[in-house]
């Protein structure tokens, strides 16, 4: 189905928005969405709750890097610590970007922690919502992001809901936050904190 819907080029040159979520894509429609996602004129696009991993997000990242493309929706798909780095490329390349969900995808502490790398060297200037909820991330995930806070300048929004953060990582994050003075909104809703974090909470 995909195939034949992105079967002629620049079929996608004047749509704005694109929501392909809740569908049965794997990695194997790749090439057909993002041959056309090239020449596009995409703002915002929706590939959540999908079957889609490493292969889609490398060809994603190629095809977009020189798009004007805001938002991406990544939420409930199959990307896993070994997509860290890829998913790394988008924060890091596509200087459009404002906002980003990658909820609900087993990236666990490893994936986050090359996804903090790039988040720490981007020069995107843009980019305002990262949301990382129910991602399997702990304290280590969490020590990572938070060096990336401190090198953030303009992060508006992350959202760390529903994971394994404990104290060590929450007085890291807390602690961070004397530091950014950009961030707005800190979600750490269901996490493991505990009273040992509440003087880092209170300094911040």
């Amino acid at each position: 189905g995909i195939s034949k819907l992105f079967s002629e080029d620049n079929s996608l040159e004047l749509i704005e928005y694109l929501n392909l979520s809740k569908n049965d894509l794997s990695d194997s429609s790749s090439g057909s969405i993002c041959k056309q996602l090239i020449s596009s004129n995409l703002k915002t696009i929706d590939l959540s709750y999908n079957k889609l991993s490493t292969t889609f997000i490398k060809k994603l990242v190629n095809s977009i890097q020189n798009s004007n493309i805001q938002n991406i929706n990544l939420s409930h798909n199959s990307f896993d610590s070994e997509c860290g780095e890829a998913l790394g490329n988008l924060l890091y390349y596509i200087k459009s970007l404002q906002n980003i969900n990658l909820s609900s995808n087993p990236l666990h502490d490893e994936g986050v922690c090359l996804l903090s790398k790039s988040l720490k060297k981007t020069t995107n200037q843009f980019l305002k919502t990262i949301d990382l909820s129910d991602i399997f991330i702990g304290d280590f995930g969490a020590i990572k992001l938070s060096k990336a806070l401190r090198k953030s300048e303009s992060l508006e929004r992350l959202i760390l809901n529903n994971n394994n953060i404990g104290d060590e990582g929450g007085n890291a994050i807390f602690n961070s936050l004397h530091i950014n003075n950009t961030l707005l909104y800190l979600g750490l809703q269901s996490n493991e904190l505990t009273d040992d974090s509440s003087d880092s909470l209170s300094d911040m």
